[in-house]
């Protein structure tokens, strides 16, 4: 998150907590007061300008609520910027919940022009069908480019004339438990989870769980190019044996960085009291994701480096400038 906060240019530092459990064994009453309890306990060291949450895996615009109802209710005042990811309702941002998946998109989008590649009919396989996949998914249908794959916790949908994704859409959001268990369309097949991300494409787009691409399938890939939606979606063993087969990658803390920065967004926002529009929302957030790629990708060619180290490079030189500048006080 550091290295991400960095390379996003954004004014916050970087961390994570979370509570290990199985949300989907928790009724709707026991997520709250789980969340509350949690956010009870973290109170000290939780601010709008000390450290500020955001949701991330199995976490959303309900548990960012009852985080700040509980924080505010505990310090006696109203503090919307403690936590980011609230829905417009309540001190919320347009175009918040899309952040994330539409930046992986920006990204794959920039990827394909840079390479030489049409984003009109290239196709995409989008591992995991949740907040991210679901919006990088429809923006990419949105710009010409053929989702052939997605899955989630129960399989992997493949469909060769391209996934009606905004159908999919449609039934995880009718689904009891938000999921495409059962979903079908015409010329769909039902594999594995493991085996979608096998299928022939140009851009794999893993944003589910860390790991998925590792020694044991990094070989068996047929994609050309993959971009990281998820934090970690790649362990080493697989990053090298990729990079052997000149498989190019955006990394993880370039690609889905659109969540920190609309993050970023919102507090700003909750600070000031004043709220934009999601076409200014997106007006801002799609510019600082192009930039920020091409950033990357230069750096990388210009010193023959790949993505990956090329984005921590740039990253990591930010953080020891403004180390440098701010001097030491004992």
């Amino acid at each position: 998150m550091t290295w991400k906060c960095s390379l996003a240019g954004i004014p916050y530092g970087g961390g994570k907590g979370g509570v290990a459990c199985d949300p989907l064994e928790l009724s709707m009453t026991e997520r709250e007061r789980l969340t509350r309890t949690y956010a009870a306990r973290v109170a000290p060291i939780v601010g709008e300008w000390l450290d500020v949450p955001a949701p991330d895996v199995n976490t959303g615009a309900p548990e960012m609520v009852w985080f700040m109802d509980t924080i505010s209710k505990l310090r006696g005042r109203l503090e919307p910027g403690v936590v980011t990811g609230k829905p417009i309702s309540i001190w919320g941002s347009k175009g918040r919940t899309a952040a994330t998946g539409v930046g992986v998109a920006t990204c794959i989008k920039e990827l394909l022009k840079s390479v030489g590649a049409d984003v009109n009919g290239a196709r995409i396989i989008v591992q995991g069908f949740g907040n991210v996949g679901t919006f990088c998914a429809k923006t990419m249908v949105e710009a010409g480019a053929v989702v052939v794959g997605i899955s989630d916790v129960t399989g992997g949908y493949y469909c060769p004339k391209g996934i009606d994704v905004e159908k999919a859409i449609a039934h995880v959001t009718n689904h009891p438990k938000k999921l495409l268990e059962g979903y079908t369309q015409d010329g769909m097949e039902k594999v594995s989870g493991e085996d979608i991300l096998l299928v022939e494409a140009e851009v794999l787009a893993p944003c589910a769980l860390e790991g998925a691409i590792n020694g044991k399938n990094a070989g068996k890939l047929n994609v050309k190019y993959i971009v990281e939606g998820a934090n970690g979606p790649i362990t080493p063993e697989g990053d090298a044996i990729l990079d052997e087969r000149g498989i190019i990658v955006v990394p993880d803390f370039l690609a889905n960085s659109g969540g920190v920065i609309g993050s970023y967004f919102e507090w700003v926002q909750n600070l000031n009291g004043f709220f934009w529009t999601e076409e200014e929302y997106n007006n801002r957030l799609i510019p600082i994701m192009t930039d920020n790629f091409y950033r990357v990708w230069n750096y990388a060619k210009k010193n023959e480096v790949k993505m990956r180290r090329a984005a921590f490079l740039v990253a990591i030189k930010r953080v020891a400038d403004a180390v440098k500048m701010r001097g030491t006080f004992l």
